[in-house]
This record gives C-alpha cells, structure tokens and sequence, in this order.
C-alpha cells in the first residue's frame, strides 16, 4: 500500500521555499526552525513501498500541520525584542496541540522537556 503525501525531500523544499514560513526570522531562526520541522516530518516519514530504497513519504495531514505550527511561530517572532516564554507558549500550544487540550501527564511530560531545554541552554549542563 502507497501511502499518499510528498516525499520528503518534497515536503521539505516547499517548508523551505514558502516565505509565510520565515518572513519574521533571521535566516539564523529560519535555519534552526526549518531544520527542526524537517528532521520532525523525517522521523514520521513512511517508505512508500517495501522496497528498501523506496522514497519516503510524508502524510499530508503531517505536512499541514508542521507548516501551521511554523507559520505560527513565525508569526510570534513578529514581536520585537526579547519574547516572554509564557506568552510565545500560550500562542503556540493551540498549533501544537490542533485545539485538543493536553493530559495532566502531556503537561508535566512537556514542563520536564521545557526544563531540560531551558538549563541546556542557559547552563550548557544536562
């Protein structure tokens, strides 16, 4: 069974080619959201056939998704100067989330994510 979508490599120059994606970032930011977006779809790529070097092919409900949940982080690196992380949350989750409010267990799973990443960055200790 096919399963229907862009390739990867497809999905992933139509992220990179669509503008409304990275008008607000540096190509620095666009680079960093961009290879993220990719590397995500990537992981949830499907081989199109069982043929081992069948191309991989990306759902369209996936790709639709990643490019809202990226137009919308676009849209928040609109702001100028430093973003407050409570802010930026609140207006990211309902893209991440298509609406459906998370668990007890999702939000305390993603605080400890949140966490890890915040004392990477500002520590370098993990």
């Amino acid at each position: 069974m096919k399963p229907s979508g862009k390739t990867l490599e497809s999905a992933a120059e139509s992220l990179w080619e669509d503008e409304r994606l990275r008008s607000n970032l540096t190509d620095t930011e666009a680079k960093q959201i961009l290879d993220w977006a990719v590397k995500l779809m990537e992981a949830r790529a499907r081989p199109a056939t069982s043929d081992a070097n069948a191309p991989k092919m990306v759902n369209p409900g996936d790709l639709d998704r990643m490019r809202h949940l990226v137009v919308t982080i676009n849209s928040v690196a609109h702001k100028p100067g430093d973003l407050a992380l409570p802010e930026v949350i609140a207006e990211v989750i309902p893209a991440m989330t298509c609406g459906k409010p998370l668990t007890r267990e999702e939000v305390l799973g993603l605080l400890t994510v949140i966490a890890d990443a915040v004392l990477e960055m500002r520590t370098g200790a993990k």
